[in-house]
């Protein structure tokens, strides 16, 4: 991420969009294993505000989170995506370090985003706060139709949040991966068969591989003799 290419990144010229292309063609930046840490996010995500050009962008496992408060580049990276200037489809923060206010931050700019469709935020930790936020983001959002959260720690409170507030308030959300959280607890299929009888009337797949439910989770105020009305 050195000045010549951020500049380049803010003209919307190389190397986000390929030679030849036109205008409207998608620009695809892999910052995956680049030791991206957030100050370098906070860099980047501050020379894309002007650019139209990138559609998909891969920052997974890198050091991203391991920060935080102004520190962070999260914060920055959801107010971009809050924007009109964001132009993003896809966006990967797969196996970085994102984390407390950082995820609830996170999951809020989610409601306010009207352009991507496909969002990874597997093997980061979300737990029962960013994943509320989450689900509240994802309550007001239009565009995103797959999520995945895998190995974030999300409990049943959040699995409860997240399917609730999906069923009410979402349209587009075709796919939830929850794979190998191994918090959802007891409550969990219970909780899942509950929403899944209303969301089954639209496609909507939830992957559960690897899940541990055999935990008691005493915190999730979900009631099983009074399932989701």
């Amino acid at each position: 991420f050195d000045p010549l290419w951020r500049a380049a990144v803010q003209r919307g010229t190389i190397p986000l969009r390929a030679p030849g292309s036109s205008a409207r063609a998608g620009a695809r930046v892999d910052g995956m294993l680049a030791d991206v840490d957030d100050g370098e996010l906070r860099s980047f995500v501050g020379a894309l505000q002007h650019n139209r050009y990138l559609t998909s962008l891969d920052m997974s496992r890198n050091m991203i989170g391991q920060k935080s408060g102004e520190e962070s580049g999260i914060p920055i990276l959801a107010e971009y995506l809050e924007k009109h200037a964001c132009h993003l489809e896809f966006l990967d923060l797969s196996w970085n370090f994102i984390k407390g206010d950082d995820a609830v931050r996170l999951g809020s700019a989610i409601g306010w985003n009207e352009t991507l469709t496909h969002l990874d935020l597997t093997g980061n930790s979300f737990m029962c706060r960013g994943t509320q936020a989450l689900a509240q983001g994802l309550s007001e959002n239009s565009s995103l139709t797959r999520l995945d959260l895998g190995q974030n720690n999300v409990d049943g409170r959040g699995l409860f949040t997240l399917l609730a507030l999906t069923m009410h308030g979402n349209e587009k959300l075709e796919t939830l991966d929850l794979s190998s959280n191994s918090t959802l607890g007891d409550h969990g299929p219970a909780v899942l068969m509950s929403t899944m009888v209303k969301l089954i009337q639209r496609s909507f797949n939830v992957v559960i591989q690897g899940c541990n439910f055999a935990l008691r989770d005493p915190q999730c105020w979900y009631d099983v003799e009074r399932p989701i009305e």
